[in-house]
């Protein structure tokens, strides 16, 4: 272990746990039901989103918790409860801490809100192309979640496989890439998926509530710091320990600042000016009289009258 290192671990939230067991519990279904009861991909095809079948609204739903193995024709396998396994790690590692930052409601609207939208964007692409895409899983889901990590803390420290010291925004590039391997219409589903958290990023930026109700910005407690009380984000804090969304947000206030300042300096600078040349229009007058004022200059003079 390299010095300076403390293996936390996250602390996880009640949300994330629910979904952990509802995952894993579908897995338990899925598998029973094909290894025992026959069950096969033709009987489980209406439950996942396809391009080459008629569209079934249930499937919106059903697709979430549908397992690879159960639609294969090559039924289920060692590796799909090695992907269920890697699944299960990251909702855990990275989902525990947006649960409680945003709260469940909105995190499971963020999770399966972004699953979904990508599911029907490679279900509509598909059909535009004419091949047969489908999408399942949650993979899509994960996908928006880690992209949101990564853009709320990009530059935390972490353990990479408990051995390689890396700042989150690598890993999470590291994860998504490994999600990212498979089948076409499962990339198409991820990236689509992806952009749909970014866009719900975008949403939460511009409203103001990114991080709303954060907990502390260390979320790798270990058991025994686990009661520690939460606390927000302190109004100015330093931005480089925030994310790249609300980094872009203080550029953007900072250059609104800035035009506002430069625009006041130009102001008081014409005023001056308009001073100078008024004082050098009265002397005129008080040495040659008003009759020597070209027009121009008694215009000048009268709208300087109604500004000064």
């Amino acid at each position: 272990m390299q010095q300076g290192y403390e293996i936390q671990y996250p602390v996880t939230s009640d949300g994330i746990l629910r979904l952990m067991v509802l995952f894993v519990l579908a897995f338990a279904v899925q598998l029973v039901a094909t290894l025992f009861f026959q069950v096969g991909p033709a009987q489980l095809a209406p439950l996942v989103l396809s391009a080459s079948q008629d569209f079934q609204p249930l499937s919106l739903i059903t697709h979430f918790f549908v397992v690879r193995g159960a639609i294969s024709p090559y039924g289920f396998g060692f590796s799909d409860g090695i992907s269920l396994l890697f699944e299960m790690l990251i909702l855990w590692s990275f989902g525990s801490e947006l649960d409680r930052l945003w709260g469940s409601r909105n995190f499971y609207s963020f999770f399966f809100l972004s699953q979904m939208l990508g599911g029907l964007f490679t279900v509509a692409l598909g059909m535009a192309l004419g091949q047969p895409f489908i999408a399942y899983g949650f993979g899509g889901g994960l996908a928006a979640m880690m992209v949101a990590y990564g853009v709320l803390w990009p530059n935390r420290q972490a353990l990479f496989m408990f051995v390689f010291p890396l700042r989150m925004k690598w890993i999470v590039l590291i994860l998504f890439i490994f999600l990212l391997m498979g089948r076409t219409d499962t990339l198409v589903m991820q990236l689509a998926s992806a952009a749909s958290g970014v866009l719900f990023l975008f949403l939460k930026a511009r409203s103001g509530r990114l991080y709303q109700d954060s907990y502390s910005s260390n979320p790798y407690y270990s058991t025994r710091s686990s009661s520690q009380p939460a606390s927000r984000f302190a109004a100015g804090a330093d931005t480089e320990k925030m994310g790249m969304v609300a980094r872009f947000k203080a550029r953007l206030e900072e250059q609104k600042k800035k035009k506002r300042l430069d625009k006041k300096r130009k102001e008081i600078e014409r005023r001056i000016e308009m001073k100078e040349e008024v004082d050098r229009l009265l002397e005129k007058i008080s040495r040659e009289g008003m009759d020597s004022l070209s027009r121009k200059e008694k215009t000048f003079l009268d709208k300087a009258s109604k500004e000064l």
